[in-house]
């Protein structure tokens, strides 16, 4: 997997207690955590059955259960607090990370006598990127060297919370973001894989995403690789 392939595409994985979470990304990329949660927010039934108890049961009770698809006395609507600033502290910007899912690792345990899981959703960021802005009515060029391609890893058009920094304005603009939702795959169609494109900062292309008198701008954050 190349890092064309992998700075576009978002990895789930999952783990259940007791069992270890491996995230990983190919050379040239790290890893960027999207989500984590540990707890549960599925019954035992679709997620980890084979850890599937509650507080009443014995494991061979549980077992049993799990087998017959009885319902089980369980929380799910539990969430640590801390899963996500833990997945950050442990795998942000590492190309490979291994995470225990243990209720020890996570602190406080969110919901006593609940067998629970991890999921964690990542993608593989270019360990070495650009980022360039076109304000509406501008022209953005990108381009590689030679043998190289173009591997885009995020991009938008419209306007977000940085846009006073991005594109300025003598007309005041509004706080909320609006982002087209056709960009990023119409600029993916245009630019990826290819050794240089030219991308137009206009409505027409993307659609108007924003309230009349926005000034809008197409922002790509991009890698080049081989």
């Amino acid at each position: 997997m190349g890092i064309s392939a992998a700075s576009l595409r978002s990895f789930h994985v999952h783990g259940c207690d007791g069992e270890h979470v491996t995230l990983r990304c190919p050379h040239g990329t790290t890893i960027s955590i999207q989500r984590a949660m540990y707890g549960r927010q599925l019954p035992s039934l679709e997620m980890c059955p084979s850890y599937a108890r509650s507080a009443t049961l014995s494991a061979a009770e549980a077992a049993k259960a799990a087998a017959q698809k009885l319902p089980i006395d369980e929380n799910t609507n539990c969430d640590s607090p801390t899963s996500l600033q833990k997945m950050l502290d442990e795998c942000q910007n590492k190309r490979h990370c291994q995470v225990q899912v243990h209720t020890q690792v996570f602190g406080v345990d969110p919901c006593p006598g609940t067998s629970k899981y991890l999921e964690v959703k990542y993608k593989c960021k270019p360990s070495q990127y650009k980022g360039r802005v076109a304000c509406d009515g501008d022209t953005l060029r990108l381009r590689c060297k030679k043998n190289h391609r173009l591997a885009i890893y995020t991009a938008m058009y419209g306007r977000g919370q940085d846009g006073s920094l991005e594109c300025p304005s003598n007309i005041p603009q509004p706080h909320n973001e609006c982002r087209s939702a056709s960009a990023l795959q119409r600029i993916i169609q245009q630019c990826q894989g290819k050794p240089r494109c030219v991308l137009e900062a206009d409505s027409g292309e993307y659609g108007d995403p924003c309230p009349r008198g926005t000034r809008k701008y197409v922002s790509v954050i991009y890698t080049c690789g081989e």
